[in-house]
C-alpha cells in the first residue's frame, strides 16, 4: 500500500496530519532512455551471457560448448575462426536443412520493441547455394525471407542487417517471453561467418522487407 498525507482542520483551527492510503499502483513503463543501447547475443563470434548456441535438424539439436559442433544429421557444422582476434568469429556450414539457434531462458523484449531497437547482424557469405533461408525470432513462423540476400553477396564481404523488432512482432513473435531470439534456417548449402548479433538503437532505416547492410 502506498500512501499520502492529508491535513484536516477543526473547528477550533487545530490541524492533524493523517495518511490516507491508497493502492499500490503499478510499476511505470520503462522509458525508452532507460533501456540498455545494446543487448548483446553473440559478441566477437562467442555467444552473449547466458545465451548458448544449438545447432538444429530433422534428427534433434545439439548445444555447442565451445563454437566446435555439428547438428545431429551432420547438415551444420560450427567451427571457430580467426579475424581481428583469436577466435573473434565462427563458420556456421549448412550441408542440407538446419538452423542455427541463439537460445535461453525467456526475456521480455516488449520494451526495445516499443522502442524501435533492431536485431543487428554482422556476417559474411563465404560460399551459398542456397534454395529457401529465413531469420527469425521466437518460432519459425516469424521469419524473415533472406534466401536472396544471402545468394547475392558472396563476393561482397562483411555485411551488416538490420531488421526492426517489430516486424517480427507483426509476424507472431511473442516478444514478452523470447527465449530463441535468432534462428538461422537454411536449406541448401551456405558457409556463413558470423562475428556478432546484436539488439541495438537505430536511427537509419530498416524496414521489414528489405535487408539493410554497409
Amino acid at each position: 500500500m502506498s500512501g499520502t498525507l492529508k491535513s484536516i482542520c477543526t473547528a477550533s483551527a487545530i490541524c492533524l496530519l493523517t495518511l490516507a492510503c491508497q493502492p499500490d499502483s503499478p510499476a511505470p513503463e520503462p522509458l525508452a532512455n532507460d533501456l540498455p543501447k545494446h543487448v548483446d547475443l553473440i559478441a566477437r563470434g562467442k555467444t552473449a551471457g547466458a545465451w548458448q548456441l544449438d545447432l538444429r535438424d530433422a534428427s534433434g539439436e545439439v548445444t555447442v560448448r565451445d563454437f566446435h559442433g555439428t547438428s545431429p544429421s551432420g547438415n551444420l557444422v560450427v567451427t571457430p575462426v580467426d579475424d581481428q582476434l583469436h577466435a573473434d568469429t565462427f563458420i556456421a556450414s549448412w550441408t542440407g536443412p538446419a538452423s542455427l539457434v541463439v537460445k535461453g531462458a525467456a526475456e521480455d523484449f516488449q520494451p526495445l520493441a516499443d522502442a524501435g531497437r533492431v536485431l543487428e547482424v554482422i556476417y559474411k557469405v563465404m560460399e551459398a547455394d542456397v534454395s529457401q533461408a529465413s531469420l527469425a525470432m521466437g518460432q519459425p513462423e516469424a521469419a524473415m525471407d533472406i534466401t536472396e540476400q544471402l545468394n547475392a553477396k558472396t563476393t561482397e564481404g562483411w555485411q551488416t542487417s538490420r531488421i526492426r523488432l517489430s516486424c517480427f512482432a507483426d509476424m507472431g513473435a511473442q516478444m514478452t517471453s523470447m527465449s530463441e531470439p535468432v534462428i538461422i534456417s537454411v536449406v541448401g548449402t551456405l558457409k556463413l561467418q558470423v562475428t556478432s548479433a546484436r539488439l541495438v538503437t537505430f536511427a537509419g532505416t530498416a524496414t521489414c522487407d528489405e535487408e539493410n547492410g554497409t
